[in-house]
């Protein structure tokens, strides 16, 4: 539609134009419940922006809002009712344009014809789906951005190509999925699965709000295969014996290596949330690292064992991190993706002689049982540090099956920092094995002069883990 200049209006001109126009021509407007209706958008209009096309978006929204509620005959109705009212509207200044006369670029056209709407009007319409999925379902950060994303790219799909909303057109766009995208490799299996579903899911609601119309042919375009039901107990623990050999092992890497092991195993932090770490986020003087990239959007902190804390000290101090860089950046000093970070822990893993398939997430059960039985701290610690939302998701971690409690984690970390520090149970202030293993430097010489995120001269704190000797 060409749009005219906006016309200056008071803040009750609509609504005196409509009381007006229904006097007037009051045969036209017998029906009580019509004129209800046309009352309400007049005071949509006054409380609209003071441009042609606010008030056009205006009557798009009271359109859409009354072919959900109204009959196929009552909306022709209201029809014939809003054209006669914009016309009159019109001829009195209010408006440059009757939009149900200049319909070409109008979502009116699309109402009028019982076509769907166009894909850039709906468009605007994924986040109020996305807020209706998170309110009836449990979804994490990262699966909504997932979902906006899909929904998104449909309809772009079809801007792109010129194409409304059909079963034409979601064949189109299904197909297009399983063919190469331009600059970019084929999507695998499961990503496509999880387009469809989102499409799906889309399609779904609107079709139940009314806000379009689909033959139920749609849905055999986007048919996915049923995935095997995720069994409870995914994740397996590592044992001692290969907690053991493989610190044994990443003892003799460089420090960058050690830390990429180290931190999901001993932090319990899934992959994207270590890849996020900056420089900034540990507290070196606290005993801490606070992970924000988590998988339900809510920050938490950890606890970070002494011997751990000092690595990280020392690495900090080799690469000469700021206070803003990551902890693992790429040759951009950006993080690294989460995908490069689990590619070099499963070469890690292999090359430490584990022979059974082993995961990031393993990591996360191993830091559960650790926690949990060997440092004995209860289920409702355990949630927390994990970062669940529900406790009967910790359960799945640790199991029901009761472990051995020893030897105490004092112990395995004091073992393990002899393997990764030379000579740690012999510092000045470790003269036990307690202090060892919670052993933190008095002085700013000792603390180091190269990261700004650890100066500090606060009194050395008590340590936030629970030793049980």
């Amino acid at each position: 539609m060409k749009l005219g200049t906006p016309v200056n209006h008071s803040q009750s001109r609509f609504q005196n134009l409509t009381q007006s126009c229904l006097t007037i021509w009051e045969r036209y407007f017998t029906d009580e419940e019509l004129r209800e209706h046309i009352h309400e958008l007049a005071r949509k209009l006054d409380c609209s922006a003071n441009t042609e096309q606010a008030r056009l978006d205006t009557l798009d929204s009271h359109l859409l809002g009354l072919k959900k509620h109204l009959s196929p005959t009552k909306f022709s109705q209201a029809l014939t009712a809003f054209t006669k009212l914009y016309q009159f509207f019109k001829e009195r200044g209010a408006l440059a344009n009757n939009p149900f006369v200049f319909t070409e670029d109008s979502l009116i056209k699309a109402i009028i014809t019982h076509q769907n709407p166009p894909p850039d009007v709906l468009k605007k319409g994924i986040q109020e789906h996305l807020d209706d999925r998170v309110s009836r379902r449990k979804l994490a950060v990262g699966s909504l951005s997932a979902y906006r994303s899909d929904l998104n790219q449909l309809f772009n799909y079809l801007i792109e190509n010129n194409l409304q909303l059909t079963v034409n057109a979601i064949e189109a766009y299904a197909i297009s999925l399983t063919q190469k995208q331009k600059g970019a490799t084929l999507f695998a299996e499961s990503t496509i699965a999880r387009k469809k579903n989102a499409v799906r899911a889309y399609l779904r609601d609107e079709i139940k709000r009314k806000n379009i119309e689909l033959d139920e042919e749609y849905q055999s375009h986007l048919i996915t295969s049923k995935k095997d039901k995720t069994p409870k107990n995914r994740h397996t623990s590592l044992n001692l014996e290969e907690v053991g050999r493989l610190i044994a092992y990443i003892a003799t890497l460089d420090p960058r290596s050690q830390l990429e092991i180290l931190l999901p195993l001993l932090l319990g932090a899934r992959a994207n949330e270590v890849v996020g770490i900056q420089v900034k986020h540990i507290n070196f003087i606290g005993g801490s690292i606070e992970l924000f990239k988590t998988k339900n959007g809510l920050p938490r902190t950890v606890p970070v064992p002494a011997f751990l804390e000092q690595i990280l000290k020392d690495y900090v101090k080799l690469l000469k991190l700021t206070h803003f860089d990551y902890l693992f950046p790429n040759i951009q000093r950006k993080a690294i993706s989460p995908k490069t970070l689990t590619e070099h822990i499963k070469v890690t893993i292999i090359a430490a002689g584990i022979k059974r398939p082993t995961t990031t997430h393993d990591f996360r059960a191993t830091y559960a049982n650790l926690q949990y039985y060997h440092n004995q701290i209860a289920l409702v610690e355990l949630q927390e540090l994990m970062g669940h939302e529900d406790i009967a998701t910790t359960l799945q971690y640790v199991g029901k099956k009761q472990q051995d409690r020893k030897p105490p984690l004092s112990q395995l970390y004091l073992d393990w920092s002899r393997l990764l520090i030379p000579n740690w149970s012999t510092k000045s202030h470790a003269s036990n094995e307690t202090t060892a293993l919670y052993y933190y430097p008095q002085t700013k010489e000792e603390i180091g002069s190269n990261n700004p995120a650890i100066l500090s001269g606060e009194p050395i704190r008590t340590s936030l883990f629970r030793v049980v000797k």
